[in-house]
């Protein structure tokens, strides 16, 4: 369980980060919302969301358990 205040705050341990960078993610993916708008979401630069939809996207093409994990994530929102 991370909680809202860890996922939008400065800390950059993986059991933080990478809740994170899915979440940005998602809302890049499901909500098309550009890099700056999701950037001032999370408080972090624009930069940061585009290396985070980078490295899901990578981490999905070569790791079956993180695509059907986004899969799963995007299907519940989308209900």
């Amino acid at each position: 369980n991370i909680s809202k205040d860890d996922i939008l705050s400065q800390k950059k341990n993986r059991a933080v980060a990478y809740p994170r960078m899915l979440a940005m993610y998602l809302i890049r993916t499901i909500c098309n919302t550009t890099y700056q708008q999701i950037g001032e979401i999370f408080g972090r630069h624009y930069s940061t969301v585009m290396h985070a939809e980078e490295t899901i996207t990578k981490e999905c093409s070569t790791n079956k358990d993180t695509k059907e994990l986004v899969d799963d994530f995007i299907e519940r929102i989308k209900q």
